[in-house]
């Protein structure tokens, strides 16, 4: 690709996820410190998931790059990697799969257990699913099987804290991961 002064990076943020104040300022940075170093800078953002939408907005900017400032669902998750693949841009960031796999922790916990890399023992509850008792020890680490940026994570040391991180968790998603 050469020189990046000779190209127009596209900065894509904001995003449809509940981190989208994160990923504006995450964009803003990279913006910024891309600027400095005289770098031909368009801000992208992205308000909605629409592949057509976002084709659309990528296309009319005529970037030669994508700068992937977007976090949580559509930004680490493989949506946004998946259309800027099938327009061609090169971007920052894993492949769709890899973003994919990254992202869901159900998914991502079982690769390291088949390639024998050490990871804590865990257990998935759904949302509809009860909570075995006899299954609980602390401190325990509470998350949700599909988010980014520690959202919906807690570590709790109790019964009752445990509650609440289930119930903050499975806000976020249908699945709850917990250690």
């Amino acid at each position: 690709m050469g020189d990046l002064r000779d190209i127009k990076v596209g900065i894509l943020k904001g995003g449809t996820s509940g981190e989208r104040e994160i990923s504006f300022l995450s964009g803003e940075q990279a913006s910024l410190a891309l600027r400095r170093k005289g770098i031909n800078v368009v801000d992208i953002i992205i308000e909605s998931s629409h592949e057509s939408v976002i084709k659309s907005l990528i296309c009319k900017e005529s970037i030669d790059l994508a700068f992937i400032a977007l976090h949580g669902e559509f930004g680490e998750d493989g949506g946004i990697q998946s259309i800027l693949d099938d327009l061609d841009i090169p971007y920052t960031g894993s492949s769709p799969q890899a973003s994919y796999l990254a992202m869901n922790k159900i998914a991502s916990k079982i690769i390291f257990i088949k390639r024998g890399i050490p990871t804590p023992s865990f257990f998935v509850l759904d949302k509809l699913g009860g909570i075995d008792d006899r299954m609980i020890s602390f401190p325990k680490v509470v998350k949700p099987y599909y988010s980014g940026s520690s959202l919906g994570v807690s570590i709790v040391k109790n019964y009752q804290e445990y509650r609440q991180a289930l119930i903050k968790a499975f806000n976020i998603s249908d699945k709850v991961l917990t250690q």
